[in-house]
């Protein structure tokens, strides 16, 4: 049967691919590419319940309404829905997201600074610039 797969550090997974210059490759047998492909499909999924989704949903929802009033300067909530749209924020920063009021949504720019976003669009920028992924994949017996 197939598991779930779980997940390594770089280092960790690294090291199970270590080998010697003499070491022969030897053949996979039938059920890797099954499990391989299970990997790969399941490895980027979002794992978020449906409770988290919902929440998620409802901040970004809330995000917008204040971007069309223009509540909060276009370009702080434009990052700040990006970042929410690419699942980074956690889930008690959404929740507070989720209990502003008009009355007090400038709480949201002490609580989530624009230098903060700015650094979290930044690493997603360059996370963005990579095109391609490396899966290293090895059966063990």
């Amino acid at each position: 049967t197939v598991s779930e797969p779980i997940m390594l550090t770089s280092e960790e997974a690294l090291n199970l691919f270590e080998a010697t210059l003499e070491e022969a490759p030897v053949a996979v047998n039938d059920q890797f590419d099954k499990i391989y492909q299970h990997v790969k499909k399941h490895l980027f999924r979002n794992g978020t319940t449906d409770e988290k989704e919902k929440s998620r949903l409802e901040a970004v929802d809330k995000l917008k309404v204040w971007k069309k009033n223009k509540t909060l300067p276009q370009d702080y909530l434009e990052d700040l829905l990006r970042i929410i749209q690419n699942d980074g924020l956690t889930g008690e920063e959404i929740r507070f997201i989720n209990k502003l009021t008009p009355k007090n949504v400038s709480h949201l720019l002490e609580r989530i600074p624009e230098e903060y976003l700015n650094r979290v669009v930044n690493k997603m920028n360059k996370v963005e610039e990579g095109d391609e992924t490396l899966i290293l994949a090895e059966q063990f017996n």
